[in-house]
């Protein structure tokens, strides 16, 4: 299991805060079975899964305020682009973690360094991935 050393809080202020052993996750896929897989997956690995969205609109709602230590960001939902949420992201430090059907090579170079999954992918890279977004491993 992952531990997390810092805290992000949203555009309300409120602090997001979570057990020492446990990761707060934001899923954002629009495939509603791979959504599910992953919130199964996430559950056994003793994670909290803070929601699943599956828009752009829900994505922005979400960033401003849910409780969230990472998000697995879907780079395609339903024909809209995320990468201008991941850039978001990374801009305000906050710890993500790309999943695309084209893995980095798809990527604007400004995220070619951000750890990013390319569908498909074994859950051992997930959780890989994870430890390397939040940057500490067990």
């Amino acid at each position: 299991m992952f531990t997390v050393s810092k805290t992000w809080s949203n555009k309300s202020g409120s602090c997001m805060t979570n057990t020492p052993t446990q990761i707060r996750i934001l899923i954002v896929e629009d495939e509603s079975l791979l959504a599910m897989v992953l919130e199964d997956e996430l559950h056994t690995a003793g994670h909290v899964v803070a929601g699943t969205v599956g828009t752009v609109e829900a994505l922005e709602k979400a960033l401003d305020h849910q409780r969230f230590d990472l998000v697995l960001l879907d780079v395609n939902l339903h024909g809209k682009s995320t990468l201008g949420t991941a850039q978001r992201l990374q801009s305000e430090n906050r710890p993500f973690i790309i999943m695309s059907g084209y893995g980095v090579s798809g990527l604007p170079d400004a995220l070619k360094t951000a750890p990013c999954l390319q569908k498909p992918f074994e859950m051992a890279q997930l959780h890989n991935e994870i430890g390397r977004a939040i940057g500490r491993r067990d």
